[in-house]
């Protein structure tokens, strides 16, 4: 029985570091894709989990989307979705700028 007492609490407790590990993951995951950490400073920010978990969660939390990295459309370089109708932004263009007349045959 004190066998088996101590099989069952040694898999409880893998069980719980996996999970653990699992949600300490996920919640990294989500702040970097996210933009609230920068992927430089996920070592930093573990370390500072490992201590005090439910604090960073709550930090993590308060923090808004893209403070650290910008992601969406506040990311640099973004032109917009894949909704642009391209029809309409040529004949604005040869509206502004329209094409120049061809040289008359024979000149």
């Amino acid at each position: 029985m004190k066998t088996e007492l101590a099989s069952a609490t040694k898999q409880l407790a893998e069980i719980r570091a996996r999970e653990a590990a699992d949600k300490k993951r996920t919640l990294f995951d989500s702040a970097i894709r996210a933009g609230k950490v920068r992927p430089a400073d996920r070592a930093a920010w573990e370390a500072r989990y490992d201590k005090a978990p439910e604090v960073i969660t709550e930090v993590l939390a308060s923090i808004a989307d893209g403070t650290a990295v910008p992601v969406g459309a506040a990311a640099a370089g973004y032109a917009g979705g894949d909704d642009t109708n391209l029809d309409a932004e040529w004949a604005e263009y040869a509206r502004v700028f329209p094409p120049a007349p061809e040289p008359a045959k024979g000149a």
